[in-house]
């Protein structure tokens, strides 16, 4: 029995004909600004066995939705670079996950690959805006925002628990009780011996007893 049997199933013939109609040159997405969401990031070697950070975003609308856009990142190749590497790293991964920028930094390749897996879990499926540019034959990608967030959403505080406003007893006029009609801490103002405060006006009405100013008493 062939290790193969188990695709003998498949329809070649129809593989075939789908396969002829594929272009042998792959369109890579044009340089520009594009909304797309975190599918995976990990910390990986290349192909030259050199530690780098692998992302692979998904374009989520637009001429380009669907597409995948893959963007590999050297931490270390062991020249005068490394430092210049480790940095570009750390911005990335700074711009995918924001809460955690305290904590990126460059420990040793098993403390950054656990950085990374922490950062993923924060990350898959978030939303971001990706700036792609070229630069001397080299492709640039660049995450300039993130629409959402995992953070937990705060839940809302009780009525009983939220601040309350001091409440004073009103008088029949509005104002808290003691203050004469006038606002609390307020001082009502005097009036001449004879004379009493008339309605919302003032002096209006002689007192009894105090003389005869021209009104009736």
């Amino acid at each position: 029995m062939s290790m193969w049997d188990k695709y003998g199933n498949i329809d070649a013939k129809s593989l075939n004909e789908q396969a002829s109609n594929l272009s042998d040159d792959f369109e890579e997405i044009p340089v520009g600004k594009y909304e797309v969401a975190l599918d995976s990031l990990v910390l990986k070697e290349s192909k030259a066995g050199d530690p780098m950070i692998a992302a692979r975003f998904t374009v989520v609308n637009g001429t380009f939705q669907n597409r995948k856009v893959f963007l590999n990142q050297l931490v270390l190749k062991g020249d005068q670079n490394d430092a210049f590497r480790v940095h570009t790293c750390n911005v990335l991964l700074r711009s995918l996950e924001s809460s955690l920028t305290d904590q990126v930094r460059f420990d040793g390749l098993q403390a950054y690959d656990q950085l990374i897996n922490t950062i993923a879990g924060e990350c898959t499926d978030a939303e971001y805006l990706l700036e792609i540019s070229e630069r001397k034959g080299y492709r640039n990608y660049k995450v300039l925002e993130r629409f959402n967030s995992n953070a937990p959403v705060q839940a809302p505080v009780p009525a009983q628990y939220q601040p309350q406003a001091p409440s004073y007893p009103q008088n029949s006029q509005g104002y808290p009780q003691g203050s004469q009609g006038y606002p609390q801490n307020s001082q009502a103002p005097s009036y001449p011996q004879g004379y009493q405060q008339g309605p919302q006006q003032g002096l209006q009405y002689p007192q009894q007893g105090g003389g005869n100013l021209g009104y009736n008493q």
